[in-house]
């Protein structure tokens, strides 16, 4: 089944672009390959040794040092990931995009404060 990019699909109820069902399908394949990283090699039996006791992985022959530096370098490839997948939610990526035009639109979509009758005297 072929989905164009700009079609809804609808799910349980829900609504769903093309693109939304791709970074779900990503999420869901980059969460299987985790699990099985941590769950079924060496790296990441001893990724959990280092977490639960250091100084113990360290006295059994495990590296420990390039194991946290393994595990840094897992996180920052998971945050380009989710970069990426922000970028392809979002459609385009412009640096010259200010913060304060987003703080705007923030401040826009909430309910503007009640004013204080004033009192007469």
């Amino acid at each position: 089944m072929r989905i164009s990019a700009g079609a809804t699909v609808r799910v349980l109820g829900m609504m769903f672009t093309a693109t939304q069902l791709t970074l779900v399908a990503i999420a869901a394949v980059a969460l299987a390959a985790l699990h099985g990283l941590l769950r079924y090699t060496r790296l990441g039996k001893a990724m959990r040794a280092t977490a639960s006791d250091p100084e113990l992985a360290r006295n059994c022959g495990v590296q420990t040092r390039r194991v946290i530096d393994g595990a840094w370098l897992l996180s920052g490839l998971l945050c380009g990931l989710a970069g990426v997948a922000l970028v392809t939610e979002l459609g385009s990526f412009d640096s010259r995009r200010s913060s304060s035009s987003s703080r705007r639109s923030r401040r826009s979509s909430l309910p503007k404060p009640r004013r204080r009758p004033t009192r007469r005297t």
